[in-house]
């Protein structure tokens, strides 16, 4: 893999930012802080590109909340200001690495979700020529720590 110098002036591209903002605001649940940030839509912008162009970027903290179905979960979620500066970083990440990642890795690319993905798992599941056996498992608190 070449060596990529330089990437850090792509995340504070105002264009990268509304972007990602577009993209996020799609599937944002909570139209409460939806509405919140868009009252001060270009503050907000403007002072995600402020903080990465001076390169004073602090993680924020998690919002925390209970979900109860199908089972009682503890949920850790960030902020829109935090989720799209965290978008800018994986999108510039899924940009340089996209050419050395296998087929097989799906997560977070372009044309290859959870669909995709079950493709593949059912296109290998056809290629056994033998009894196979799953095994489904839940670790407890598994993201949480």
């Amino acid at each position: 893999m070449k060596r990529v110098n330089n990437i850090y002036s792509n995340l504070y591209d105002l264009n990268n930012i509304i972007n990602v903002y577009n993209k996020i605001k799609c599937n944002t649940k909570n139209k409460y802080k939806l509405e919140q940030f868009e009252d001060y839509f270009c503050i907000n912008i403007v002072n995600i590109y402020n903080i990465l162009k001076n390169n004073i970027y602090e993680v924020g903290k998690y919002n925390l909340f209970i979900i109860h179905e199908p089972k009682q979960r503890l949920i850790l979620n960030q902020d829109l200001f935090n989720k799209i500066v965290n978008h800018l970083v994986g999108n510039e990440l899924i940009n340089i690495l996209e050419n050395s990642l296998i087929d097989n890795n799906v997560a977070v690319r372009k044309n290859k979700g959870t669909s995709y993905g079950i493709k593949l798992i059912k296109k290998y599941i056809r290629k056994l020529n033998y009894n196979y056996y799953c095994l489904k498992i839940d670790i407890k608190k598994y993201f949480y720590s």
